[in-house]
């Protein structure tokens, strides 16, 4: 057998998710095209950008980054969230790329989707971020490409074998002055040293352009990202 696991996660209180899919089904896929993804029986979401590598544990993974229930308008108009009751249409995700299928029967999706949002919402408001104005404002962006700030590294030796590429999800406080002010790696690489060394040079390096609230306030915000390495 080739079992898939895929993974759903709201990185902000916005309608938008991250799809993460692991097994050795997606081996191999082409980044340089494009895949699709299909809630239910809506209308597919055509995806230009999507990244690939492998687990601590050599998995093939795939990750799909800001992905709506609904595709985003082709026509310039700005991106809305979806009607609320889209949710009880979906019992699957459809992801394809070529003549490939790969079709999660998940069931009513619902009840999760719904918990999915409380819980980022409850995070954030752990986090120090609120939601409420969160929503109605502008996110911070990076000021510099996120792959250089892991320029320093220092990559503990016997992490990982030698040559080994790796895929880690990170999430950073950003703080009102642009700076990062904490760090956690989402997926540990099961190796302290090794995630310590990537949130010492994350949060050394990146600067970001401050979220700003709808009364153009500065206020915090999160940031997630993924950093692909080469152990040394």
């Amino acid at each position: 057998t080739n079992p898939l696991l895929m993974r759903i996660q709201n990185n902000t209180s916005l309608e938008l998710f991250e799809i993460t899919v692991i097994g050795n089904r997606v081996r191999g896929w082409d980044t340089s095209k494009q895949l699709t993804v299909r809630f239910g029986l809506g209308a597919a979401s055509t995806i230009n950008r999507f990244k690939s590598g492998f687990t601590t544990d050599r998995s093939p993974i795939i990750v799909i980054p800001s992905l709506g229930l609904m595709p985003f308008p082709s026509n310039g108009q700005a991106w809305r969230p979806p009607e609320p009751n889209i949710d009880i249409s979906i019992s699957n995700i459809t992801v394809s790329l070529g003549e490939t299928n790969l079709v999660f029967e998940t069931g009513s999706m619902a009840a999760p989707l719904a918990q999915l949002r409380a819980c980022t919402n409850q995070l954030m408001s752990n986090w120090g971020i609120d939601s409420e104005r969160y929503k109605n404002g502008r996110r911070s962006t990076p000021s510099s490409n996120p792959q250089s700030w892991m320029q320093g590294l220092k990559f503990p030796a016997g992490a990982a074998t030698r040559g080994q590429k790796l895929a880690f999800n990170y999430r950073l406080i950003v703080g009102e002055d642009g700076y990062a002010s904490g760090c956690a790696i989402e997926d540990s690489s099961s190796n302290a040293l090794a995630d310590k060394s990537i949130c010492d040079a994350l949060i050394r390096n990146a600067r970001f352009r401050p979220a700003i609230d709808s009364a153009e306030q500065a206020m915090p915000d999160i940031y997630w990202g993924r950093v692909l390495l080469q152990a040394p």
